[in-house]
């Protein structure tokens, strides 16, 4: 640890210095030729006046000597926000969202869900990326939590049209999309962001998940799974007309939790969501972080009152001396 992170030095205030020393010559020159008619009791300290003189004139020229630099000493520090994190959502869009094992919908319900889980976050930075062949960019990091609860009350699978990018699931892209994100907007610090994959099932296109949350947690990442709907499910057909059936990893998920110290919740009613919701959000804020302002004392006002103080005993004392040769 630095010195200089508990010191603070202004050089800007070099004219204080000439302007004391000209004080001090001109109340220098008056001890000469004012002559007072009282004289102060310090006849004990005067015995011993040449050793009291220079050790006054050294500290006084000492402080002096520290006035231009206007030193500041940091006493601890004050806690000005408690909600600094920054939140990446990963939001599946495929076609498979749209089932209802999960009333309304699986969309529908992990949107409402997500909705209040963002009212949650006041002074979080919170950004959106959708996926589901491939990631994208949906919403920029904002603390605006009206203006992004705006934006959620129209999202809609109607957005993200039945074409080749939006078929299939690519969580592990995803993922390292998210990391990435939050790296490249608040840098590399010891827990820069927390990242919850809102999904419905398993990956079946790009990068491997788990890799994807080892790499999230080096960065110091944790990823959160919520994971709607039920095993068994048709939610959908395939080109060849034939159904095509949910499933879910559940070890994947697990395991990209486990690696990473987030948790994994799977789905298949609204209470569940509610819960996964409110327990992730306090899975959150454990890991927040504080932004604190340091507290700064300015040692220049210190100096002054001894300044005063000293200065005031140096001329009194010149001055018992005149009246004493008077």
């Amino acid at each position: 640890m630095e010195i200089f992170d508990y010191i603070q030095i202004d050089w800007s205030g070099i004219y204080i210095f000439f302007l004391l020393l000209l004080v001090c010559v001109i109340f220098y020159y008056l001890s000469f030729y004012y002559k007072p008619s009282f004289v102060v009791p310090l006849k004990y300290l005067i015995k011993n006046r040449y050793i009291l003189e220079k050790t006054l004139a050294g500290s006084i020229i000492f402080l002096v000597l520290l006035l231009p630099f206007s030193i500041s000493i940091k006493l601890g520090e004050e806690r000005i926000s408690e909600k600094i994190g920054n939140i990446q959502f990963l939001f599946q869009v495929s076609l498979s969202m749209t089932t209802t094992d999960v009333e309304p919908s699986r969309f529908t319900a992990a949107k409402d869900a997500v909705y209040d889980f963002v009212g949650e976050l006041e002074g979080y930075n919170i950004g959106f990326v959708i996926f589901s062949s491939i990631p994208v960019n949906w919403m920029p990091f904002s603390p605006e939590i009206e203006a992004i609860q705006s934006k959620l009350e129209d999202f809609n699978l109607a957005e993200f049209p039945p074409t080749r990018e939006f078929v299939g699931t690519a969580m592990g892209d995803a993922i390292y999309y998210g990391v990435d994100n939050i790296l490249r907007n608040y840098g590399e610090k010891q827990h820069p962001g927390d990242i919850v994959v809102v999904t419905d099932g398993d990956t079946n296109q790009g990068s491997d998940p788990l890799q994807a949350a080892e790499y999230a947690a080096r960065n110091g990442i944790s990823v959160y799974s919520i994971t709607l709907g039920r095993e068994d499910t048709t939610v959908g057909t395939d080109s060849f007309g034939s159904p095509v059936v949910a499933t879910f990893d559940h070890n994947l998920l697990e395991n990209m939790a486990e690696v990473s110290g987030g948790k994994a919740y799977h789905i298949t009613s609204e209470e569940d969501l509610s819960q996964a919701v409110d327990t992730i959000t306090n899975e959150i804020s454990l890991n927040q972080q504080y932004e604190y302002k340091p507290n700064w004392i300015d040692l220049n006002r210190i100096i002054y009152v001894l300044l005063s103080f000293l200065l005031t005993l140096q001329i009194f004392i010149k001055l018992y001396i005149v009246k004493m040769n008077k």
